[in-house]
């Protein structure tokens, strides 16, 4: 596990891996966290960690990024507006195919920074973006989290000085009006935002 600045007033730690060619690979197994800054660019392979900060802090990586298909995101999450944040000055690239897993803990208020909710949250901001899958949304996996019967989305802002986004909400059981009195309810939204189940029927009469 490398651990660059172990706490916030350790963000100004620095691990230079500029030197090496082709780029610092963080291999199967492995761990990258804390809260600093790493110069040069690095590549996250599939099954290695990525887990900013200690407590929810944002490291700093000054050069580019490749986030590999099967890595793992370790992140924190207070109330929306408050989660770890990794910040790629230059390109950060997703996988075309294959997703990221990301696993999701409750900040339970430490620091005062609230806990895991409903809401919009920032994963990643860029310089540019390079890759994704087809469908955006499958970049990404949720692998753990300790919120229940949640639907979780991910989106991007656009290829240059943007975000990745993660947005979590409840499903819900929407209404279709028929006539000027009935409503059809459906019930069993998956997390997957496919709608299952039965159908009833609160005004009466015949579907």
């Amino acid at each position: 596990k490398i651990v660059v600045g172990y706490t916030v007033a350790d963000n100004s730690a620095i691990f230079d891996v500029s030197a090496i060619a082709g780029g610092y690979h963080v291999a199967s197994g492995k761990i990258i966290a804390g809260h600093g800054s790493v110069t040069g660019n690095v590549i996250v392979d599939s099954l290695a960690h990525v887990a900013p900060g200690n407590t929810i802090g944002t490291p700093t990586y000054s050069n580019n990024l490749t986030v590999s298909s099967g890595s793992i995101l370790d992140y924190d999450f207070g109330s929306p507006g408050h989660s770890d944040l990794v910040a790629v000055t230059g390109l950060l690239t997703l996988p075309t195919s294959g997703a990221i897993t990301l696993n999701l803990t409750d900040n339970a208020n430490t620091g005062g920074l609230g806990s895991l909710a409903t809401g919009t949250y920032k994963l990643f901001s860029y310089g540019s973006l390079a890759g994704g899958n087809s469908i955006f949304n499958s970049t990404f996996s949720i692998g753990s989290s300790p919120l229940s019967s949640k639907i979780y989305t991910f989106s991007n802002t656009g290829a240059s000085n943007g975000e990745v986004d993660l947005l979590i909400f409840s499903p819900v059981s929407p209404a279709i009006t028929i006539g000027a009195s009935r409503s059809r309810f459906l019930t069993g939204v998956t997390t997957s935002g496919v709608i299952t189940g039965s159908v009833s029927n609160s005004g009466g009469g015949d579907y």
